[in-house]
């Protein structure tokens, strides 16, 4: 059912014909689509390195957020705080206690109601 909810929506966007219809592909639009917030908490709540409550999620490394809130006064240096804060956490990486770091930068813009809302997808390895 959801992979023809993904064909379905496939179906809708406007792509070049090299691009191939796989399966991380498909699922990263639906995942965009629906509910990116969802997944965050999900993800944030249940890859918790030795304390997850899955015995396979067990064996995977924890993955830390750091949180920003930003808004239409966010500067660029406070954001470069963020991302040390999240760089100084990362250091806490061992073998025994493996760790991800994931700068989550979540906005919600001040801009005056009449205005459209700003939404902001971050990809990065």
């Amino acid at each position: 059912m959801v992979q023809v909810e993904q064909k379905d929506f496939m179906k809708c966007m406007t792509k070049p014909e090299m691009v191939a219809e796989n399966f991380a592909l498909l699922e990263n639009v639906l995942v965009i689509l629906a509910s990116k917030s969802l997944v965050v908490h999900l993800v944030s709540q249940s890859l918790c390195g030795y304390d997850s409550g899955d015995l396979y999620l067990k064996t995977l490394p924890q993955v830390y957020l750091v949180h920003h809130q930003g808004s239409s006064s966010s500067t660029s240096d406070g954001i470069v705080i963020v991302f040390n804060k999240a760089h100084n956490y990362q250091k806490e990486n061992s073998k025994e206690f493996p760790l991800i770091t994931v700068v989550l930068l979540d906005v919600k813009p001040n801009y005056p109601t009449e205005l459209s809302k700003v939404a902001i997808i971050g990809i990065s390895n």
